[in-house]
């Protein structure tokens, strides 16, 4: 990863649960990275699809203001080490605020859908850095995959 560091546009990490979009800094509650206003753009694209698409509401926010500070987080060492410019730990469903007792443990009947909501926002997240151009290509030939996939599960 750091031999090509320079030429990546976004690191994200995926955990659960908590349904969180999160920016560095973990370590601290006093910094925030450089380019903070661009990355929060780009993850409530994201989010905002998510919820326009499917109905739920992930949060954004920084690591150590959402959850606590820790030290160690990929996010973190994304951005400064590895100078990775948009880096995230997303916390996936279900929401931190979900009592059910799911938490760890999301019900696999549900984990698909988890993961379509995710994939969509992801696919308008890589449109924030494309032009226009290639930027429906990759988008159409992401959806052709999803929907061949979807076929698949099908049979």
């Amino acid at each position: 990863m750091m031999r090509k560091s320079p030429k990546w546009l976004s690191h994200i990490s995926m955990h659960s649960y908590g349904a969180i979009w999160l920016a560095p800094y973990s370590y601290s509650r006093e910094h925030l990275p450089d380019n903070f206003q661009e990355t929060c753009q780009k993850a409530l694209t994201a989010i905002y699809t998510i919820e326009e698409k499917h109905g739920f509401s992930f949060r954004f926010g920084v690591a150590s203001h959402e959850l606590y500070e820790a030290s160690g987080c990929s996010e973190d060492w994304s951005k400064d080490i590895a100078k990775v410019n948009h880096t995230f730990v997303i916390e996936l469903k279900p929401d931190i605020t979900d009592y059910s007792g799911m938490g760890f443990e999301y019900p696999e009947e549900k984990i698909h859908q988890a993961a379509i909501e995710i994939y969509d926002g992801f696919l308008e997240y890589i449109k924030t850095f494309l032009g226009s151009a290639i930027q429906n290509r990759i988008v159409n030939e992401c959806r052709n995959r999803l929907n061949w996939i979807k076929e698949i599960q099908n049979y």
